[in-house]
């Protein structure tokens, strides 16, 4: 499977909302960008989260799935293998495996990514597109 990666940026003067440009071409700036920026991922992908050289983000703190109930269930639907957690490379980035349950085909998550600038959080909710990749 394939390592995808969703590259961070935000400066000091301008902290939110935080530029989020993954390896497909997609990229979010504004608010309403962030709300339709979906990264394309297939089950078994590895997912990592770095900050851009140019940023002045210091760390990223947390990224944390969203709820997402499945059809109107309150049964929820988790699609990360384990929690995303730091690259032990003393790196900052970020990774996760994506792993579906075998029943679903595809699914739109929500998550959010904590990042610190200055000593102070913030924080940005983009989506994943996930497949299942067809045989």
């Amino acid at each position: 499977m394939a390592t995808h990666t969703i590259t961070i940026y935000a400066k000091n003067d301008a902290p939110t909302p935080l530029t989020i440009i993954d390896d497909e071409g997609h990229r979010a700036h504004t608010n309403d960008d962030d709300k339709n920026l979906t990264t394309e991922l297939q089950n078994g992908d590895t997912l990592k989260w770095v900050i851009d050289d140019l940023a002045d983000i210091t760390s990223i703190d947390a990224i944390t799935q969203l709820k997402t109930p499945i059809l109107g269930m309150k049964v929820e639907l988790l699609v990360f293998s384990s929690r995303p957690s730091p690259v032990n490379d003393g790196s900052g980035d970020w990774s996760a495996e994506i792993q579906m349950p075998d029943n679903f085909n595809s699914a739109l998550v929500e998550y959010t990514i904590t990042y610190t600038i200055k000593g102070r959080q913030h924080t940005q909710d983009p989506k994943l597109q996930i497949r299942r990749p067809s045989s």
